[in-house]
């Protein structure tokens, strides 16, 4: 981008233009740097959704109770335990 002119080079432009094209071909939401901490945060977020419902686990966050949190530690732990028992 030309800091005067606020006008993105073309090199620039087209390397966006490729990379909106393959997230939207392939139902994705990429973080940018352009993006705002929330909307970043909310795209990690529905990323990691996806992969847990894919994988079929459950992950604690950050944003979970400790309750939450220490549940999903308790469950995640009796599944490997029932694996390894069988």
């Amino acid at each position: 981008m030309n800091a005067r002119t606020g006008i993105l080079s073309e090199s620039t432009e087209k390397a966006r233009s490729v990379r909106s094209r393959a997230t939207r071909k392939a139902k994705r939401e990429v973080a940018t740097a352009s993006d705002t901490l929330a909307e970043s945060g909310e795209k990690v977020r529905s990323a990691l959704s996806r992969a847990m419902r894919k994988a079929k686990r459950e992950v604690a966050a950050a944003s979970d109770t400790l309750a939450e949190s220490k549940e999903k530690v308790r469950s995640a732990l009796s599944r490997a335990a029932r694996k390894a028992q069988g």
